[in-house]
Parts: structure tokens; sequence; C-alpha cells
């Protein structure tokens, strides 16, 4: 796996016959409109800066033992926005199948093929792009504890996004850090294939992306060996009356 950084601001997520390209940072929708971009190369990765006349955003791009990091880094805003997407409008390529998990009234948690959606794709927590000779492409940030993450799949024009739902809570020293995003070429099952299990929403993720979910799921305290369980988003504030600062992603079983 690898990142491709490009002098115009935007970048390329590349894991086998899976890529994502020119992708670019988002705030409400709306691709960034800096006055200046500062570009930093380093093996591996490097760093993007998008100076606005509102504040600035920093990507930072890594890699670990997982594969890929993305480190979102906004300052210089009086308050967050209500939407920040690090990934936003970016091309896929090479993938035929989208995984989506669903939370509440999302949808259904299943594999979806890309050619036959006639709407948007959500997917939350985690998501994952996959090829015809089953090359997966994961993307989750493993911390939802103040920020949740969602995914979008825009069938139309074949782009893809992820971004975290910040709700323009008040930031006293007007800076904030994002979830760190890690993409990844996740594992498969031997015994499985994925082109098999398209269709079959009740195959459990830990089975077939345990890279992913197992962290993710000890992060969120989800007992895999519970037949049953949902996620609940509570608003934290630190005091009972306050404004929210922040989310918490909880597990209910049952």
């Amino acid at each position: 796996m690898k990142w491709q950084l490009h002098s115009d601001g935007s970048f390329d997520a590349h894991a086998g016959g899976v890529a994502l390209r020119h992708a670019y940072p988002t705030i409400d929708g709306i691709a960034i409109r800096p006055v200046s971009i500062g570009i930093r190369k380093t093996h591996g990765g490097g760093t993007l800066t998008y100076r606005s006349s509102t504040g600035t955003l920093r990507l930072t791009f890594g890699t670990d033992a997982r594969g890929l990091t993305l480190r979102t880094h906004l300052c210089g805003f009086p308050k967050a926005p209500h939407r920040v997407a690090p990934i936003g409008g970016a091309e896929v390529a090479g993938a035929d199948r989208f995984f989506r998990q669903a939370v509440g009234m999302g949808g259904p948690t299943t594999f979806e093929r890309i050619a036959n959606a006639r709407e948007v794709l959500r997917s939350h927590a985690v998501s994952a792009l996959l090829a015809d000779d089953d090359t997966t492409l994961v993307i989750a940030a493993l911390d939802h504890r103040r920020f949740p993450q969602v995914s979008q799949l825009m069938p139309a024009s074949a782009s893809f996004e992820v971004a975290f739902h910040t709700e323009g809570i008040p930031l006293p020293d007007g800076a904030f850090d994002l979830p760190v995003l890690n993409p990844q070429a996740d594992s498969v099952m031997e015994r499985f294939s994925m082109r098999d299990l398209v269709g079959k929403p009740r195959m459990h993720v830990f089975e077939w992306m345990p890279g992913t979910a197992r962290p993710l799921g000890r992060q969120d305290a989800v007992i895999p060996e519970l037949k049953r369980h949902s996620a609940i988003l509570y608003y934290v504030s630190p005091t009972a009356t306050g404004p929210a600062t922040g989310f918490r992603l909880g597990s209910d079983h049952y």
C-alpha cells in the first residue's frame, strides 16, 4: 500500500488493484478553497497543508504495521464545521463491490455491487472497496469516542468520501484533531471468497475483516460472541446541561 501526493493538493491511496484517486478534503460538503497549499513529501507519506481565510487544515500521511495512516488537524476555526471529510470526492478505481456497515436505520449491513447501485451507499464506522480478485481496501478509524465516522459511495460519479460528524461544536482553543484513519488491505479468511459473500448480509464482519473489525470492536466494547448487538450514538457534554462537545459510540447487547 502507498500514498501519492500531488502538487494541486489532491492525493491517491493504492492497495493492490484498488485505488482512491485525486481525493481532496471537504468541509460541510464543499471542497476546501485554500489561498495556499503546502506540500511536504516524505518516505511513505508526507503532509498537505491547506490555508484558507477561515482556518487551516493539515493532512499528515504515513504508514504503520497495519497499513496506511491519515491524520487530520484543523486550527484557526472559531468553532468546528458540521462535517469534515479528510477523503473527499475520490475517484474509485479497480473496485466492483462496496461493503457497508449499517447503524440504526442506515440500511442493511451487506456487500453491494457498485454497478447495480442506484442511490448513495452509506457505511458507518468501517467500509471496504473490493476488486474482482478480492483485493480489499478497508478504511476505518479505530477511535470513535468523540467523532463518528461515515463513508459514502456515490455510484453516479463513482466517487467516495470518508467524513466525520463534528456538529459545529465550540472550540475554546480554535484547534482540534480528528481520529486517525487507517486504510489497509485487510485479510480474508481462506475458506471464503469475497465473491461468494455478495448478497449475504448475515456474514459476520469479524470473520472476513479481522484486521480491522477486532480492534474496532475492542475500542467500542463489542463482544463478538454475542448474537446481537446494536450501536448507540451518545452526545457527550462536560456537564449535564452544557452543550455537546463530542460523541461516543457505545453498544447495547441483547
